[in-house]
């Protein structure tokens, strides 16, 4: 009994001061403004598996890259009508559908579905619902011609005429995805709970040159100045990790297959 005393007089005597710890100050609102800073993670309605992601630099004044998606997907948990993607910033010049025609997971050619885009978020209304486990793939044509805030998404560093290397001399664009910023050059679900394969095949003027994920399937000169490169990452990764550099490199071969 005296023991049961002194744990309801210890729990009464610290009612006070847990209490004056809760009403302090949380990390989860903006002491400024009374905003919630909570970040939870975007619903996950659609596994995505694979993206093939076609870029081609048209111009660096001003910038433009032109880009043509195709992102493979099956449905999770139930039936789904829409799809929701993040794309921030992409001018959007079309959205397509390819859905699954046979047990060997052949693909129907696309057809034109509805959507919405805000600038933000791409919602994509599906001529009938997606079935669970259904392959389907996502096709969008669009242009990047945003290039800012700096260090988000993709960042042109402007070359110095002066410098006596070409890897100074000519501009570099390159991404920064963490956390959340890779959705400003490609539609993606910008969270850390998906993950993918993907490849990129992306399309420069000469001398310059492209590095990404994954493994250098293919180098191909195009004519007219201009080469191919194709890289593929064929281990599944969250999409802030998708890498892309555009520049005048110096090229070491390490040697193996890999090189």
């Amino acid at each position: 009994m005296p023991r049961l005393v002194l744990l309801c007089l210890a729990l009464c005597l610290s009612a006070p001061v847990f209490g004056q710890v809760m009403s302090g100050p949380t990390p989860r609102i903006d002491r400024d403004t009374g905003r919630s800073l909570a970040h939870w993670p975007h619903d996950r309605h659609f596994d995505h598996l694979h993206m093939r992601l076609e870029l081609d630099l048209e111009s660096l004044d001003p910038p433009v890259i032109r880009g043509r998606e195709v992102l493979r997907m099956k449905a999770v948990g139930q039936d789904r009508g829409q799809i929701h993607l993040d794309a921030v910033g992409l001018e959007i010049e079309s959205v397509d559908v390819r859905w699954t025609s046979d047990a060997r997971d052949r693909l129907r050619p696309g057809r034109a579905v509805g959507y919405t885009y805000d600038g933000q978020d791409l919602v994509i209304s599906l001529s009938k619902p997606a079935g669970v486990g259904e392959p389907i793939e996502v096709i969008l044509e669009y242009r990047i011609t945003r290039f800012e805030p700096r260090g988000e998404g993709l960042t042109i560093e402007p070359g110095q005429p002066d410098a006596d290397s070409d890897s100074l001399r000519f501009p570099v664009i390159f991404s920064q995805g963490e956390a959340e910023s890779n959705s400003q050059w490609f539609a993606c679900h910008d969270f850390p709970n998906e993950r993918l394969s993907t490849e990129l095949i992306v399309t420069v003027d000469e001398p310059f040159q492209v590095v990404s994920n994954g493994r250098l399937v293919e180098v191909r000169p195009l004519g007219h100045g201009r080469t191919r490169w194709h890289w593929l990452q064929q281990a599944p990764h969250v999409n802030y990790l998708v890498q892309l550099v555009i520049g005048v490199f110096e090229r070491v071969d390490l040697g193996g297959p890999d090189s």
